[in-house]
């Protein structure tokens, strides 16, 4: 299995690819893109949330996901790794690969 992290926040322009963050994949339809929940957001936000944009056909990957000791004031490890283990098994069910956090 080959696995690429192309986690940005920026703009990169490599033999015709545009490599950017896009906070609203409905207003670029020709956009392929990856969701997921950063373990930043893990007391915000809940799988539920991002199953809409997983059943996206544009949505190429389920992440940014993962754990980070960094968080854990704003959302504890418990959490972090059962949003982590959730997302990665609906990355399995859809056959999407998973971007994690580093």
């Amino acid at each position: 299995m080959f696995l690429t992290d192309i986690h940005t926040h920026r703009t990169d322009r490599r033999e015709g690819i545009v490599i950017r963050a896009i906070t609203d994949p409905a207003a670029e339809p020709d956009t392929f893109f990856t969701a997921g929940l950063h373990p930043e957001d893990a007391q915000n936000f809940s799988v539920a949330d991002f199953q809409t944009l997983w059943a996206d056909r544009r949505c190429i990957a389920i992440g940014e996901c993962g754990l980070d000791r960094r968080f854990q004031g704003v959302a504890d490890l418990t959490r972090q790794k059962a949003l982590f283990l959730q997302q990665a098994e609906i990355a399995e069910e859809k056959a999407k690969l998973k971007e994690g956090a580093d």
